[in-house]
């Protein structure tokens, strides 16, 4: 997050999501839920969110309480970018920085 915010024009802010579905002591990425994340992002101002694709049922746009990623986006007013993995994030970096 440091180093992206020396990025001209480009403020990042790592968000942990409590998760209301399975209690706040999850700490498991792939348990979150789209309710969720949403109730987590309300109050933020950001215009997107880049989540990990472990948080989605495989080769689907839905999480674990079948709302998906359009459904997340709508009720959020925020563009979610989903990525493979940590090298994914390198590459989204790479891409912002250009």
């Amino acid at each position: 997050s440091n180093e992206l915010n020396k990025i001209k024009n480009l403020d990042t802010d790592v968000l942990a999501v409590k998760s209301k579905f399975w209690g706040e002591t999850i700490t498991v990425a792939g348990l979150i839920t789209g309710e969720d994340i949403v109730e987590n992002l309300k109050g933020n101002n950001s215009d997107y969110v880049v989540i990990s694709s472990v948080m989605l049922k495989p080769f689907t746009d839905l999480f674990l309480d079948g709302i998906s990623t359009k459904d997340v986006e709508k009720k959020t007013g925020k563009k979610l970018i989903v990525i493979k993995d940590r090298y994914s994030f390198s590459e989204l970096i790479e891409i912002i920085k250009k």
